[in-house]
């Protein structure tokens, strides 16, 4: 025996119970946090908390931090220092990015 399953636009059947009214309204949206929006991946994460690690400026250097250097700074995470060639410092956004990985939020 088959049985009809319903398209997904038909109208469905009255239930017996009434559903209270739901509010489909949309919720003002938030402007999204950068941290969501912007994986770097562990590489990233890593090159980040040497970065943090050093106070006066981290210099590029390592192969590693050269390739993951990009997206990290797309994702605004680091600021390069403008007279230092190769040095780089964590911004307020990549302080709350780590911020956010270490309280698991």
């Amino acid at each position: 025996m088959m049985t009809l399953v319903s398209y997904a636009g038909a109208p469905r059947a009255k239930s017996r119970t009434e559903a209270p009214a739901v509010d489909r309204r949309r919720l003002p949206e938030t402007k999204p946090n950068a941290a969501d929006l912007q994986p770097v991946g562990m590489s990233g994460i890593a090159f980040l908390r040497r970065v943090k690690a050093s106070p006066e400026g981290y210099r590029v250097f390592r192969r590693s931090d050269r390739m993951i250097f990009g997206r990290v700074l797309t994702a605004g995470y680091i600021a390069a220092l403008p007279r230092h060639a190769d040095t780089v410092r964590l911004t307020s956004e990549g302080a709350a990015f780590l911020d956010r990985l270490i309280r698991v939020e």
